[in-house]
């Protein structure tokens, strides 16, 4: 994480929302997604 912010130049202050919504919100996203295809056609 550090590289990709160097890379970038961007300090942690400046990227702290864009690392959350990539840390957090997508993957939550992407688990209601799972479980709701899971329950509405089944699962193995």
């Amino acid at each position: 994480m550090i590289t990709l912010l160097a890379i970038c130049g961007l300090t942690h202050r400046q990227s702290y929302a864009n690392v959350a919504i990539v840390t957090i919100a997508l993957p939550v996203v992407a688990l209601i997604s799972v479980i709701t295809l899971g329950t509405l056609f089944g699962s193995f």
